[in-house]
């Protein structure tokens, strides 16, 4: 899949897991406790990416909510 960078740019992304019109899942490794500054902040750079693949899908796909 391809994501428009804010500067016009593309990268090539690959969905972990995408449910067409239910939901897609991205997956990270930390190596972090749950209770960590870094945990929350490799959920939330997986929250974003994932984001932005919902976004570059195709409207025929249906977007998940």
């Amino acid at each position: 899949m391809d994501i428009q960078n804010p500067d016009g740019s593309e990268n090539r992304g690959i969905i972990d897991l995408y449910k067409r019109g239910a939901f897609v899942l991205e997956a990270k490794q930390t190596g972090k406790g749950l209770e960590t500054k870094g945990w929350d902040k490799a959920m939330q750079a997986a929250y974003n990416q994932a984001d932005q693949y919902v976004r570059a899908l195709p409207a025929k796909e249906g977007r998940p909510a």
